[in-house]
């Protein structure tokens, strides 16, 4: 939980600086909630589609109501997301800061919760965060590179690494030895090193 704590802190000084009302570890579930919907529940539009209570013209079926389905504004809402922060926004030499913290979090509850089985893969992903970039783009599959390790039964994501940039990733633990590929196959896997499985 020391993901959501931080999240929390950094989120609600956001909010207090933009004079919003501070949000609690109930609201801020609600609002990922409410993300997870959305994304089981596409619509065309912008965010302020989903707090539509009529049908629009041209379209079938029931308005999405969220606010009254999930009992949150879409002002709170969309406060909560331009004011969301994973860090406490002071510069740092490490471009990453902004979510690193959850990156290993995810890890290491991953690590401590997740048992996988004998068959593992590696494999890379893309993230469509961007950070706080507001300029449009049109090739959509740009975003944060990850390096990801899965059960490979089941596909649960067991941990994630940043690729960070040329500079970075070379500074990394046993690229000098192996380079690159072999590198982030062996930091990846070195949680479930010698463990046994069921």
């Amino acid at each position: 939980m020391q993901i959501v704590e931080a999240t929390l802190q950094y989120t609600n000084e956001s909010l207090s600086t933009r004079r919003h009302r501070t949000i609690k570890a109930g609201d801020w579930f609600k609002w990922f909630g409410l993300r997870l919907a959305m994304a089981l529940e596409p619509s065309p539009g912008p965010v302020r589609v989903y707090w539509e209570t009529e049908a629009r013209d041209g379209f079938m079926g029931t308005p999405p109501c969220f606010g009254q389905r999930f009992g949150m504004s879409r002002q709170c809402f969309e406060q909560i997301m331009n004011c969301m922060s994973f860090s406490d926004g002071y510069l740092s030499d490490d471009p990453w800061k902004p979510i690193r913290l959850v990156v290993d979090g995810f890890n290491a509850r991953r690590k401590n919760f997740v048992s996988p089985g004998n068959l593992l893969c590696v494999d890379e992903c893309v993230s469509a965060w961007k950070g706080r970039e507001v300029k449009y783009c049109h090739d959509e599959g740009k975003g944060t590179e990850l390096k990801s390790i899965a059960d490979g039964e089941s596909g649960v994501l067991l941990g994630l690494e940043l690729v960070e940039g040329k500079d970075r990733q070379r500074a990394k633990q046993y690229y000098r030895e192996y380079g690159e590929g072999t590198a982030v196959v062996l930091r990846l896997a070195a949680p479930y090193k010698g463990v046994d499985v069921p």
